[in-house]
């Protein structure tokens, strides 16, 4: 279901000239997003206990954790890589925080030999786009090697659907 919604949004964006193949959402942590967010939990935790809001101390910490974690949504880049039926390299798109879709083109001559796995875990696989490092979902996992898998220029017909 999301990988539809995910291709549906993109072909959306592409118009009528291409037709997306294969998208993969991938997730990038901006270097500063853990100190960011531990600020902005203690922030949100002393506020709410010096203003007298929650007296609590199950309280606060719960005012603190939600802070971190809002503050981590926000540092947090969403991008969309796609290989298209066209004759254009891969595609890169800004995605939404909240629903996988496709929101907005930001490159569109991403060249499928940059696409390499760097590394790998039970949850997510971590790989290298041009000149930036991507988190990868496992539900994502066969759909970013099928990409990488095309650094030679040919182009299957399977989707990641």
């Amino acid at each position: 279901m999301r990988k539809t919604l995910l291709l549906t949004s993109v072909q959306r964006q592409l118009g009528e000239n291409d037709t997306a193949r294969i998208a993969v959402f991938l997730t990038r942590t901006h270097r500063w997003a853990l100190p960011f967010g531990f600020l902005a939990g203690v922030l949100c935790a002393a506020a709410g206990s010096l203003l007298g809001v929650f007296t609590e101390l199950t309280s606060v910490i719960a005012v603190g954790i939600a802070g971190a974690s809002m503050a981590a949504l926000a540092a947090t880049h969403y991008r969309v890589l796609v290989a298209t039926t066209g004759s254009r390299d891969l595609m890169l798109f800004r995605g939404s925080k909240i629903r996988h879709v496709a929101v907005e083109l930001l490159a569109d001559d991403i060249k499928p030999a940059s696409v390499a796995v760097t590394s790998s875990n039970a949850v997510t696989s971590h790989w290298r786009v041009g000149e930036k490092n991507y988190m990868v979902a496992r539900r994502y996992q066969q759909a970013m090697t099928q990409l990488a898998a095309n650094r030679s220029g040919t182009k299957d017909a399977a989707a990641s659907t």
